[in-house]
């Protein structure tokens, strides 16, 4: 009959079941997330102020004694207030900024996937990529340092989506002038960033270099250590505000006393990696205890991306390892708390979701 329509599946084929797209699980498991730190986390003294910046703009930044200061907290203050504008025409609550923020944190978290992957890895096949992908949204989820800092009236996390927006449209081939946007709007909000685009940059310049070198973590050493004892006159300026400013709280770093001062350079290697517990006055509790766990298991195998025969990649897990101890020797932004390493540690972990699909490795280096 005409009128009928009949569907026949055939034979030894079942009918394919609908599916949830892994995307939707991840913006709606981090915006979950975003309503979970806001009843745990207590951050009136943060949240109020940026949420006054939010819904005012830079009229309510203070002026610093110095001009520098000034200019800078203006300039991110004017970025995050511009950031805000949909959250604020929609009535500006807390709550609304929080989520707006958050949305705009997760997509920029996926565009650094998809950055290392067309830079690392753009021969992929489809199926590992999407395997890379799932992996990395799964880490993400279950790395608590993105759940403290992002999830909230921050301006780490947008700061640091920006920072990934700029290099997606480096790859993809957009207008140099949306990563000029870009870039300029997260070295705004935290000049400190463009240090990792010049790491970056300096990895796919002479990542070649690496393939002529086996013993990989050595070399890795060899260049952290050269350049701390280069660079030792300048750090301990940097140490001594942190004496001066964060001691009586026990979060200061330790001190390095001099430019061979090995154990010195071990104990800033340490707190860097038990950050936000501080060697000195430890806070055990549960958040920071998984938090270091998290870290150590990245750095751990950090090794199988040092590894890979292919050398961008490991030329980039060395850059980011050297932006890590480069960030900790020097206490950028505040002693004590893990958010310095957030952009990153994202990084990292893109990078290994991207290496843990490539067979291609070479012996472990010792």
């Amino acid at each position: 009959m005409n009128q009928l329509a009949v569907t026949v599946i055939p034979s030894g084929r079942r009918a394919s079941r609908p599916t949830v797209s892994p995307l939707l699980v991840f913006f709606f498991i981090g915006w979950m997330q975003t309503l979970l730190a806001y009843v745990v986390f207590s951050r009136a003294d943060d949240h109020g102020y940026f949420l006054e910046l939010a819904n005012s703009g830079v009229s309510i930044i203070p002026q610093f004694s110095q001009d520098e200061l000034t200019l800078k907290a203006q300039a991110a203050g004017a970025v995050f207030y511009a950031l805000c504008t949909p959250s604020r025409w929609l009535g500006g609550h807390e709550l609304l900024h929080l989520l707006w923020l958050r949305g705009l944190t997760l997509v920029g978290f996926l565009a650094a996937f998809h950055w290392f992957v067309r830079v690392a890895a753009p021969a992929l096949p489809r199926s590992s990529r999407k395997r890379a992908m799932t992996a990395y949204m799964v880490l993400l989820l279950f790395y608590p340092g993105q759940l403290a800092w992002t999830a909230s009236l921050l301006r780490d996390g947008i700061a640091t989506a920006l920072f990934f927006y700029g290099l997606y449209c480096l790859q993809v081939n957009w207008r140099l002038i949306f990563s000029a946007v870009f870039f300029g709007a997260s070295f705004a909000m935290r000049p400190e960033y463009s240090l990792i685009l010049i790491c970056l940059a300096f990895a796919l310049m002479f990542h070649r270099i690496l393939s002529r070198v086996s013993r990989r973590v050595m070399f890795l050493v060899f260049i952290l250590l050269l350049f701390s004892m280069a660079s030792h006159s300048i750090q301990v300026q940097a140490a001594a505000f942190g004496q001066l400013a964060f001691s009586e709280d026990g979060m200061a770093y330790p001190l390095v006393t001099g430019v061979f001062d090995l154990p010195g350079y071990a104990r800033v290697l340490l707190q860097a990696v038990l950050e936000p517990i501080a060697l000195s006055a430890p806070h055990l509790n549960a958040f920071g205890l998984i938090d270091c766990g998290f870290f150590g298991y990245l750095l751990w195998h950090s090794r199988t991306m040092l590894r890979q025969r292919q050398t961008r990649i490991a030329a980039l897990s060395m850059a980011l390892l050297f932006g890590l101890w480069v960030f900790a020797y020097f206490e950028i932004y505040v002693s004590g708390f893990s958010r310095h390493r957030l952009c990153l540690q994202v990084a990292l972990i893109a990078l290994l979701a991207v290496s843990r699909v490539m067979p291609d490795k070479i012996r472990p280096a010792r």
